[in-house]
C-alpha cells in the first residue's frame, strides 16, 4: 500500500512541476509531498540480524580464512623488522570518508575500498596482529516521512567491526570498521545521499596497554526541489568490542 502511495503522489508531481516556473508557484499540497518531515534513526539490529542469519555465521570463519592465506599470524610479526611498532599511538590505515549512498544507490565498490582500522603505528596490514574475535555487527535505519506519513526515504546500514587483536600480546585494536548498505529506497524527485566518515582514532588506554577507540560518523543529505537537509549521527567502538551510538 505505501508503494501505491508513493506511485500516485509522484505521477500528481510530475505534471505540477514540469509546469511550474519556479518553487512558489507549487501547490501547498504538492509542497507537503515534497517536504521530508519526521525523520527517524533507530537500532534494527535484533531484526536484520534474524534475518541475516546465516550471513553471520559465513562472518565467523572470517579470522580463519585470513590465517589460511597468509600463514600463521606470529610468523608474520616476527618478519616486521623494517619499522619499530609503537603500539600506543594509534592510526587509521585504513579509509577515512567513504559515500554509501549516492543519488539514492549504493556506491559499487564501497566492500571492498571502504573500511577504517585503528592499529599501532607503523603496522601496515591489521592481518599483523593477533588474537582477533569474530566479528559483530550492527544495523540501523534511516526513515524519512512526508506530511502526510508517506516513507519517502529509507536506508538500512550495517556496521560491521573487527576488534581485539593485540600485538605480541600488547593492547587492544580496531582490526576494521565498515558501514554497508542493505536495504534502502527514495521516491521520485528526492536524493538521499549518505556518508560514512571517521572522526577520530584514538588511545584511550595506557601506553602500557594502549586501547584502541573510534569515532564513526554517518552524514546525510536529503533534499528536493524545495528542501535540503544535511543530519548526521555517530558512534563509539573500542577495541574489547564494545559499541554505542553517541
Amino acid at each position: 500500500m505505501k508503494f501505491l502511495t508513493i506511485m500516485v503522489l509522484t505521477s500528481l508531481a510530475m505534471p505540477i512541476l514540469a509546469n511550474a516556473a519556479d518553487p512558489r508557484d507549487i501547490s501547498k499540497e504538492m509542497m507537503d509531498q515534497l517536504t521530508p518531515l519526521n525523520v527517524e534513526v533507530r537500532d534494527v539490529t535484533e531484526k536484520y540480524q534474524k534475518k541475516n542469519r546465516f550471513k553471520l555465521e559465513q562472518a565467523v570463519l572470517l579470522r580463519q580464512t585470513v590465517e589460511a592465506s597468509i600463514g600463521p599470524l606470529d610468523q608474520v610479526i616476527g618478519q616486521l623488522n623494517q619499522a619499530e611498532i609503537i603500539v600506543d599511538k594509534i592510526i587509521n590505515i585504513g579509509t577515512k570518508i567513504w559515500n554509501v549512498l549516492e543519488k539514492g544507490k549504493p556506491v559499487a565498490n564501497y566492500q571492498k575500498m571502504a573500511k577504517a582500522s585503528a592499529v599501532p603505528q607503523n603496522i601496515t596490514a591489521w592481518q599483523q596482529l593477533e588474537g582477533w574475535k569474530n566479528p559483530q555487527s550492527k544495523y540501523y535505519e534511516i526513515l524519512y516521512k512526508n506530511v502526510y506519513g508517506v516513507e519517502v526515504a529509507k536506508l538500512v546500514y550495517k556496521i560491521i567491526y573487527l576488534t581485539g587483536g593485540s600485538f605480541k600480546g600488547q593492547g587492544k585494536y580496531i582490526g576494521y570498521v565498515s558501514v554497508e548498505p542493505q536495504e534502502f529506497k527514495t521516491a521520485y524527485l528526492y536524493t538521499f545521499n549518505v556518508q560514512a566518515a571517521v572522526e577520530s582514532v584514538y588511545n584511550k588506554g595506557t601506553s602500557q596497554n594502549p586501547l584502541a577507540g573510534m569515532i564513526i560518523n554517518i552524514n546525510w543529505t536529503i533534499s528536493t526541489i524545495l528542501k535540503k537537509e544535511t543530519q548526521s549521527y555517530s558512534y563509539h567502538i573500542d577495541g574489547l568490542g564494545n559499541f554505542s551510538a553517541l
